[in-house]
Formats: C-alpha cells, structure tokens, sequence
C-alpha cells in the first residue's frame, strides 16, 4: 500500500510539474494564433493571445530590434535590429524561425551608416504569399533602395530599384511585385533572375498600388484630366496599358485596399494633416466601401479616418478616427455584410503604432493587426477610460506602452496581454 501511495505521489508530481513547464516554456511549435512584438527592451518575442508562453525570437546581444513581419506559413519572422559592430552601429535585416534558435542576416549596412525609412523605421520587409521571396527597402547611404531575397543559403540580395520612397504590393500568386516610385510604376517578376520592369503608367495622388487578390488587374489613382481623378483598375499588356477602368471617383490624396475576397475596394481620400504628438497623421475625410461585380450600394462612411486594415475573411473593417476625449484616438469596426458601424475603445497609441497608421496602406500589407479568425485586433499603446489608463489601473505605477487585444464583437472586450511598443498577428 506504501509503495502505491508513493508511485501515485510520483504521479501527481510529475503532472503538476508538467503543467508548470507547459506554462512556461517557450512554445516552438509552428506558429498558429500567435502574436509577435517589441518589448520595451528592443526585443522581438512571441506570445499566445493572452500573454502567456513568451518565446525570444531575437539573438541574444546588445542591440535593439523591431519591426517583426510574419511570414505567410507563420515559421518565419523577419526584423530589424540595431548593433554594434566595430564601434560603431550596424542596421542589419534579420530572419529568424519562430523558435528562436535559427537566425540569419539578409542584409547589413556598412558600420556608422544608420539612415532611417521612417521615425523608428529601419527596413520595410514584404514576404510574397508564397513565402519563397522577401522584397525589402533599405537605406544604401543617400537613398532608399529595394531589394529581393529567396532566403536560400547564398546571402546576397538581388539590388532591383532605388531613390525612393518605394512603395509595393505582392500579387495574389506571387507572380509579380507591384513598384509605384514618384510617378512611375514598375513590374518586379522572377521567372529566372529577378528584374524590374518599368511600366508605361505615370501617375501620383497616392502611395501603394493594389493588384486585385482574384484577377490580378493593378489598381492605381488614375487622373486621365487635370481635375478629374479616380480609383482605377488597370490592364497590362507587358509594359503597355490595355485599359484602364475607373472604379470610383476621388478627390486630393487617396488610399485603398482591396479585401481578402475582392468583392470589396475600400478608399479614403481628402486627406488633410493632422499633428498628434509631435507626429504628422494623415487624416481622411471619409472612407467609401465599394462593392464590385454587384448592385449594392456604396457605403460611404464620413468620418475622419487615420487607418484602416480590412480583416482576412474580407468581411470587416477595423480603423482608426478621433475620438471626442483630448489627446486620445479610437477604434471603430465596419461590418460589410450588416452595414453597421461601432466604436470599440478610445486609447494613446505608441510612437511606432503611430508611424503604422502614418503609412497604414503599406503595412496593411506586411504586418496584421487583425487574429487569423477575424474576431480580434491588437495594437500597442494605452487603453484609455475616463483620462486615466485602463493599463495604469493593471501595472500601478507603469509608464511604458502595452500590447492590448480586443475582441470586436458582439461587445467588444479590450485584454492588456504585454508591455511592448508594437504587435503583430501571425497569419494564421
């Protein structure tokens, strides 16, 4: 009876130390339903949804690195960082799988070379939807330039364009990348060795060309008059234009994304600016929803609009508008298929948070606020409920920015999970 006693003892112990273990160890299984962020620190790591089963993702040195964009198998993350090399600071482009344990340089300055892209911004990575290329804009000295990088075992990055801002966009079948640089536009495609070609297509009242997630047409702010603009669908022959197709009438500058399904365009336009914080926001007049191929009517929206991000089912959108407390911004939800529109919470962005909503139409692209099952969003900053920080309430004392996920419906629910200065969803 003794020995039965201690043998199920054993047991329990061992289950108990299990279950401790599990709640601890980094996860390092491929990534499903994980959030990758900054630390206050400058350290990339992962996190389940609710903040448990924290994983380093960044290599263990003196340095600070940013920027975490997924790639789309979720096994992948690529990140910048800051080191020092020689005494002097190096930016280096980095890709890491979710384990942590397996790192690689994809691009390095030369040391004391530390030109940025953006306030805080020292690469923009963009994975093609295959997962088999990384296009990526890098500051060469005096200019931005892009680059291209199959991740195999050669280091070298294919050099495609420079003088930018650059801005891109990945066609659904991972065919072509889409370039608009000034009023130019080119084709980056990789049959054999990767080349860009220019197009004969010059146009401007916009930053990131779309290419429609179903037929592949390029969708540009087209002004065919000087005071006429619109949203257009384009057809390419080769370099030539075939057609060009207006979708929907604009005025000033102009943004748009396309959802998941393509049966949707949303587009802001107007934009005027606005100083939050010692940083310029663009802001939109308003936001139309523009069904294609179908009857339904436009859904014009006429709300100041900072962002928007379009959830990966293609059926809502969560953005950004003022809110009517001083010093604060607020979520807000658009469900396409009931029409309605909801606020979800009022918050104090972080700076990096901001500098995304600054170029929100880029990284919409590249680095998801929205959960793979379109039920939640995460962002950095603070929580804010009657002027005081919902975080403050949690962490006493606390000064520095959280990640917080929010459940969009049917009532939203806002969870502080970290502290960090950014985050990002993995794709699935």
């Amino acid at each position: 009876m003794a020995r039965l006693f201690v043998g199920l003892l054993a047991l329990v112990l061992l289950l108990a130390c299990t279950a401790l273990i599990a709640a601890v160890r980094p996860i390092t299984d491929p990534g499903v339903d994980l959030i990758a962020f900054v630390s206050t620190e400058g350290e990339v790591m992962t996190m389940r949804p609710n903040g448990l089963h924290v994983n380093a993702i960044s290599p263990d040195v003196d340095g600070f690195f940013t920027w975490p964009t997924w790639s789309p198998d979720a096994n992948t993350l690529a990140y910048s960082g800051v080191v020092e090399k020689n005494g002097a600071l190096q930016l280096n482009l980095y890709a890491s799988d979710i384990s942590g344990s397996v790192d690689r340089v994809l691009h390095a300055s030369e040391p004391g070379e530390v030109g940025l892209l953006a306030q805080g911004v020292v690469h923009y990575p963009l994975w093609s939807p295959s997962g088999q290329r990384l296009a990526f804009i890098a500051n060469t000295g005096s200019e931005l330039s892009l680059f291209m990088d199959d991740l195999r075992d050669d280091p070298t990055a294919i050099h495609l364009l420079d003088d930018g801002p650059l801005w891109m966009s990945w066609s659904a079948d991972s065919a072509m990348l889409a370039v608009h640089r000034g009023v130019e536009h080119f084709a980056v495609s990789c049959d054999e060795d990767c080349a860009a070609q220019q197009l004969l297509l010059r146009e401007s009242g916009y930053r990131v060309p779309a290419l429609h997630p179903i037929d592949g047409s390029l969708t540009i702010r087209s002004q065919p008059a000087a005071r006429q603009a619109s949203v257009s669908s384009v057809r390419m022959d080769g370099a030539r234009v075939q057609a060009i197709t207006p979708l929907r009438s604009v005025e000033g500058e102009t943004a748009f994304l396309w959802s998941s399904t393509g049966r949707y365009i949303a587009i802001a336009e107007a934009s005027q600016y606005l100083m939050y914080r010692d940083t310029v926001l663009p802001v939109y007049e308003s936001l139309a929803v523009v069904p294609i191929g179908t009857s339904a009517s436009v859904v014009e929206l006429d709300v100041p609009v900072l962002a928007f991000f379009w959830s990966p089912d293609g059926t809502k959108i969560a953005f950004v508008t003022l809110s009517n407390r001083q010093g604060a911004l607020s979520w807000a939800l658009y469900d396409a298929y009931s029409g309605e529109s909801t606020l979800l919470v009022d918050f104090a962005p972080s700076s990096e948070q901001m500098t995304m909503f600054q170029f929100f139409d880029q990284y919409a692209y590249s680095h998801s606020l929205w959960s793979p099952d379109s039920r939640s969003i995460v962002f950095a900053g603070d929580l804010l409920t009657d002027s005081v920080t919902a975080s403050m309430a949690v962490h006493p004392g606390h000064s520095s920015f959280h990640i917080v996920v929010v459940d969009v419906g049917p009532v939203a629910e806002a969870h502080v999970v970290a502290e960090g200065i950014m985050g990002f969803w993995s794709p699935r």
